[in-house]
């Protein structure tokens, strides 16, 4: 069972249709699906979308856990074996001799039932786009070669879009180089990247836009002083602060919910939530769970079925037993022993140039 991540695939309704921890894939009726066996479980990152024109095939997309790293995919027919489901083999996504970056994201391109598949290439440093349409999974493509600007791109960390900005938060955990957080404008219609723009982060890993666009938030991982930095992407500002943790392993991974609020998980049983982040001085609050996150955070937060509602409407829908490890953590939430919220007024404040 994998440590690291899970994704899901729901329909229209909100009916899981397979769940994944990259270890293993099960059914909503917990059951598990065949050849779901024989892929990694240290998988850092996950994402799925539906093949557009099959019925009921889905692409997964994993990477190897380590950075630099090799992206595979799957394909899941959910309605195969009479409804029990098939996993397909692995496939290489990347060629040999190449070398890819932890983060990788799927993008839906407006209007269609298409996505970009974005991914760095770190051995040449390029980011790539694979486009997802009709005619399957497409060859990949150059959108941005930051070769030339001499950014370490062999980085652990989160790769995420959202309203028109791409951001890649990286660092090398055990090396002083490599911390740099890049934010591009991304046009999800053309599948193209400009305006690179450069932050020096130490230690940056997670990366999440705020609901509005305005702000991106970055994580610093084994950093347990000066660890949360907020980006104002209208004046290019760095603010920098610091959210206590019980270690010296730092923060980790950041998502957004359901109800546009930040969630950040820690090497503990404390989930810090943002909640304002729209606002440039914020405030904070916790959520405590029984179990250590491990700092990675589910994307079941984001399911597209609940706009506008709490985290614990989101969370009661969602009971597979079989993920005991990992679901019982989100599961746990539906408790919300929150702390008072606290303003954190911004402790240094950089000019990007």
């Amino acid at each position: 069972m994998s440590n690291f991540c899970i994704a899901h695939i729901e329909d229209s309704l909100g009916n899981i249709l397979f769940l994944t921890n990259t270890g293993a894939f099960y059914q909503e009726n917990d059951s598990l699906i065949a050849g779901s066996g024989n892929t990694y479980s240290l998988s850092t990152e996950v994402n799925s979308c539906k093949i557009p024109v099959l019925k009921n095939k889905y692409y997964l997309f994993f990477n190897t856990g380590v950075s630099p790293g090799h992206i595979y995919y799957k394909i899941v027919d959910i309605e195969a074996n009479g409804g029990l489901g098939q996993i397909s083999q692995t496939y290489f996504l990347t060629g040999s001799g190449e070398s890819y970056s932890e983060g990788l994201e799927l993008i839906q391109i407006p209007n269609t039932n298409n996505f970009w598949l974005i991914v760095m290439q770190s051995n040449y440093g390029r980011l790539k786009r694979y486009k997802i349409d009709e005619n399957g999974l497409g060859q990949a493509e150059t959108i941005y070669d930051i070769t030339e600007f001499n950014i370490n791109t062999e980085r652990q960390g989160e790769l995420d879009y959202h309203n028109g900005k791409l951001a890649l938060a990286g660092c090398k955990w055990n090396e002083p180089y490599g911390n740099e957080v890049i934010v591009f404008d991304f046009d999800p219609n053309s599948g193209e990247a400009s305006n690179m723009n450069v932050f020096d982060i130490y230690k940056a890993f997670g990366s999440e836009f705020s609901l509005d666009g305005s702000k991106l938030y970055v994580t610093s991982w084994y950093k347990q002083w000066d660890n949360f930095h907020q980006i104002d992407l209208i004046t290019n500002t760095v603010s920098t602060s610091t959210i206590l943790t019980q270690n010296n392993e730092g923060l980790k991974c950041i998502e957004m919910g359901p109800d546009g609020k930040l969630y950040i998980s820690t090497f503990s049983n404390i989930i810090n939530v943002i909640e304002n982040p729209n606002e440039e001085i914020f405030t904070s609050s916790t959520i405590q769970v029984n179990s250590s996150q491990r700092g990675m955070i589910s994307d079941i937060i984001q399911s597209d079925v609940y706009p506008g509602l709490t985290l614990t409407s989101v969370i009661n829908t969602l009971v597979v037993q079989n993920l005991v490890m990992e679901m019982q953590r989100l599961l746990d939430q539906m408790e919300l022993l929150r702390t008072p919220t606290y303003g954190i007024t911004p402790k240094t404040k950089q000019q990007q140039l």
